[in-house]
């Protein structure tokens, strides 16, 4: 984060670099695969 000081008032910004690795921090990582039907065995099988 960068930041200037203008009289009473303070500018702040995001640098690039900064806001890439944080990015890359929180993204969930993909699924594999979307998970298929499943074959559950009923009561008499």
């Amino acid at each position: 984060m960068g930041s200037e000081r203008r009289g009473t008032w303070v500018y702040y910004w995001i640098q690039p670099a900064a806001l890439n690795r944080l990015s890359a921090l929180l993204q969930a990582p993909a699924p594999d695969a979307a998970p298929g039907p499943t074959s559950i065995p009923g009561p008499c099988g």
